[in-house]
Formats: structure tokens, C-alpha cells, sequence
């Protein structure tokens, strides 16, 4: 009997589960929200293109400034800005007496591209007496360079007019890699005559202001050359056995990158034609200044610039739209200093659907496995 008992126990507890298994499953459960449909919308390639080029000082008499051939669609004191431009063109600087720059501009992902360019007039140079010391300077970019000549040196020079001419080089603009190590010539000095040599080396001492404590060092534009150099606080001499076109080098490495994006404008869109307006940014920002700063200009592009543009959108229905841009945090390190700033990327657009209400949502009838309905 007793075994009997406890068998009738087991049966009675699994009755109760099952029936209220089936009474769980017997309600009418709500129904899920209709989906909401989000389109990415390529704007980078179907928007034209803007390029803005700020030069470091009015163009001399003779000079021009081009980009893919053509000249700026307009110019405001030092900016020049160029409208529907291809991608992968080259901007180029010559004529007069400036020291030429020919760079591609390459926009990745951007409809607007903003870079810095030195205008840089060859200087007429100074004599060298006899029986003295002569030197030569020049000034840019808060950075100074001068170059003594001993009265008894020996030198080989198709002319005896020494100049000196300290520039930022245009360059490619680069992407930024967290880990990887950089090499711009953040500056350059244009010595001459080309060719002249001396003996012994002549010093060359440029002043670099920001340059404390970071790792900075000299060769000529072909790589092939490193003169001996000594740095002292912001001061960077290099012995020079002959003159030629010198770069600085300062070496950087991404030691951090935070990516994130920015709006730039959002709003609702309406059945059929939607104009959607938004400024667009292009370069840096930063606290940094002198040698770190132009460094920066070197690989990434100009200062923040802004453009503003605008789309049209057809849209099927109603829903809301977002533009927005990429973003990066950039920590960075040379010997000892670190900085960071802010760059800013490719631009993107999303636009979100209104899911559809063609009829009343009704309730979703659950299947069952087992049980019944009510």
C-alpha cells in the first residue's frame, strides 16, 4: 500500500505541471514590433567633391596654383577653394620665384579635403666677404635658420651668394595606423647654391620651437645623406659638407587611436523629396604648435576647415535620416613628448524607415506542442 501511495503522488505532481504548462501556453501572446528598416546611403561618392588649399602668403607675380589643371573656383585672402573636383588629382604650385610643390590629393571616404601649402619666395641670398665672417638667415613657421661662413674656409661655389630658404613640403596625407612609426620632413631647407661644398662642414642651426625632448633629425631629400647633428633645447645643429635640399625629420608613432563619430545633422524625412543640409569637416584639431604642429599638418592635412553642403533625398514613405562623421583621437609620441588631436574623416548617411502599417496589428497565436486553447 504504501508503494502504491507514492506512485499515485508522482502522477498527481506531473498532472499539475502539465496543466499548467497548457494553461501557459494558452494565452494570446503580443504581437512584435514591425522591423524598422535602416539604408545606408553612399553620399561620400554621389556628393561633389570640395578641395580647400590655404597657402602660407599671397601668391608672388608669376605664380600659379592648380589643382588636376584648373585654377580655384574661388579665392579669399590666402584659402583657395575648388569645387566638383575629381579624386586622386594633384594639386601643383609653380611659377615666379616660389619653390615648387606638386602633391595628390586623395580624398578616402570625404567629400571635403583640406591641406596647408607653403609659399616659399628663394631668397637673393648674402655675400660672402672676404676677410669675415658672413651669415645668412630666414624666418617661417616660427622657426629660424641661419648658417655662419669662417673667413677662412674652403668652398667650391658657382657663385658667392649663400641663401638659405625654410619651408613645410607638401606630401601625401596619410591614414592613421595605431602602432605604426612615422617619418615626415616637417620642414625643409632649401640651401644655396645647389652643389656648393665645404671644408670642413659648415653648421647650419635651426631654431625649432615645441621641438624640446622629441627625437629630430636631418637628411637629405633623398634619404641617402644623414649629417652629423647635435640638439640643445630647441636648437638643431647640423654640420653640412655641401648644400643641397635638407629635411627635418621628427619620428612619431600612433601610440593610441579612439575612433567615435560626430552628427552633423539629423531630421525627419517626408514622403517623395527630402534637401538635407549639413556642414562637413575636414583636418585637425589641436593645442599643439610649432614643429608638433606642423609635423601634424605634414601627414594628416590642415587645420579644421568646414564646408557646407547639401542633398537630395527621395524617400518612399516617411522615416528620419542621420549624417554623420567619422572621428579620431590620435595620442602620438616623439622621445619623450606625447600629444594627441583630433582628426576628422570619412562622412557617412543613414536613413531609418517607418515600419509600415498597412492593417491593425492583431495578435500573434502562439503553436503548441501539447496542451489546448482557450
Amino acid at each position: 500500500m504504501k508503494k502504491i501511495a507514492k506512485n499515485f503522488f508522482v502522477l498527481a505532481v506531473g498532472a499539475l505541471v502539465a496543466v499548467s504548462m497548457t494553461s501557459c501556453h494558452s494565452k494570446h501572446e503580443a504581437a512584435p514590433a514591425p522591423a524598422v528598416k535602416v539604408t545606408s546611403v553612399d553620399i561620400a561618392t554621389t556628393t561633389p567633391k570640395t578641395l580647400i588649399v590655404t597657402v602660407s602668403e599671397n601668391l608672388p607675380l608669376g605664380a600659379t596654383l592648380k589643382y588636376n589643371g584648373a585654377t580655384a573656383t574661388s579665392v579669399s585672402g590666402k584659402v583657395y577653394t575648388f569645387e566638383n573636383v575629381a579624386d586622386g588629382k594633384n594639386v601643383v604650385l609653380t611659377g615666379g620665384s616660389v619653390i615648387d610643390q606638386n602633391v595628390k590629393v586623395d580624398f578616402a571616404g570625404k567629400t571635403l579635403v583640406a591641406i596647408d601649402l607653403t609659399v616659399r619666395t628663394l631668397n637673393a641670398g648674402v655675400t660672402i666677404s672676404g676677410g669675415s665672417d658672413a651669415s645668412t638667415s630666414d624666418t617661417y613657421l616660427s622657426a629660424q635658420s641661419n648658417v655662419t661662413i669662417p673667413a677662412a674656409l674652403t668652398y667650391a661655389l658657382n657663385s658667392k651668394q649663400l641663401a638659405l630658404t625654410l619651408y613645410s613640403k607638401a606630401a601625401p596625407l596619410q591614414k592613421v595606423v595605431e602602432g605604426k612609426t612615422y617619418a615626415p620632413a616637417s620642414l625643409s631647407l632649401d640651401c644655396k647654391p645647389e652643389g656648393a661644398t665645404f671644408n670642413p662642414a659648415v653648421e647650419v642651426v635651426t631654431d625649432l620651437p615645441g621641438a624640446e625632448n622629441t627625437d629630430v633629425f636631418v637628411q637629405n631629400a633623398a634619404g641617402t645623406e644623414k649629417p652629423e647633428c647635435t640638439f640643445s633645447g630647441t636648437k638643431l645643429t647640423a654640420k653640412m659638407p655641401h648644400f643641397s635640399v635638407w629635411d627635418i625629420i621628427m619620428n612619431v608613432k600612433v601610440t593610441k587611436v579612439t575612433a567615435s563619430t560626430e552628427d552633423l545633422s539629423t531630421g525627419s524625412l517626408i514622403s517623395g523629396r527630402n534637401k538635407i543640409s549639413y556642414a562637413e569637416k575636414a583636418g585637425f584639431e589641436t593645442r599643439e604648435t610649432g614643429i608638433i604642429k606642423t609635423t601634424i599638418s605634414s601627414l594628416f592635412g590642415s587645420e579644421l576647415k568646414s564646408s557646407n553642403k547639401s542633398i537630395e533625398y527621395d524617400m518612399t514613405g516617411t522615416g528620419t535620416y542621420r549624417v554623420y562623421q567619422d572621428v579620431q583621437v590620435v595620442e602620438m609620441q616623439s622621445g619623450q613628448r606625447t600629444f594627441s588631436f583630433k582628426l576628422y574623416g570619412a562622412i557617412h548617411m543613414d536613413v531609418t524607415s517607418d515600419p509600415a502599417q498597412t492593417e491593425p496589428t492583431k495578435p500573434v497565436v502562439p503553436t503548441h506542442s501539447g496542451g489546448s486553447n482557450d
